[in-house]
């Protein structure tokens, strides 16, 4: 069974009710850069935030991962305040175990990408393991 990780990114938690922010997935195990991002029509479409993110270490706009319920009701929000023209299907919650809702072109393009997008995670971790963290200080980087 497919676990589905989300994450929203926002310079405050509370907006993203309000439709500031972003939503992303990320399929458990994947490469930071075949997260995907909601777009206005309401499909996932592959976006590098989560991989850039990762590799700067910090960023003006922090990422954090919320739960499946919190993504599915942000998206229901969006979908009223008119943020999203459709509600993309299966909503969070629904896609442990069935299709994401990718089309055969779309599967087979993450396919493609799967071996660089891993190349450039193992890059970003090489990276960070050669960064000390001060004493008494946790690590910034990726774990």
């Amino acid at each position: 069974m497919t676990k589905i990780q989300y994450f929203i990114r926002t310079d405050d938690p509370d907006s993203v009710e309000r439709g500031k922010g972003a939503l992303l997935r990320l399929e458990e195990g994947e490469p930071w850069a075949l997260a995907e991002a909601i777009v206005a029509d309401g499909t996932w479409e592959t976006m590098d935030l989560l991989a850039r993110y990762h590799l700067l270490g910090s960023n003006d706009i922090p990422i954090s991962e919320t739960t499946a319920e919190r993504a599915r009701n942000i998206l229901v929000t969006w979908h009223r305040l008119g943020r999203l023209s459709a509600l993309p299907n299966p909503l969070p919650g629904e896609d442990d175990a069935i299709n994401l809702g990718r089309s055969a072109e779309a599967e087979a393009e993450r396919e493609d990408l799967r071996p660089r997008a891993q190349i450039v995670q193992d890059g970003i971790v090489q990276i960070w393991s050669q960064v000390n963290a001060p004493p008494n200080a946790e690590s910034i980087g990726p774990s």
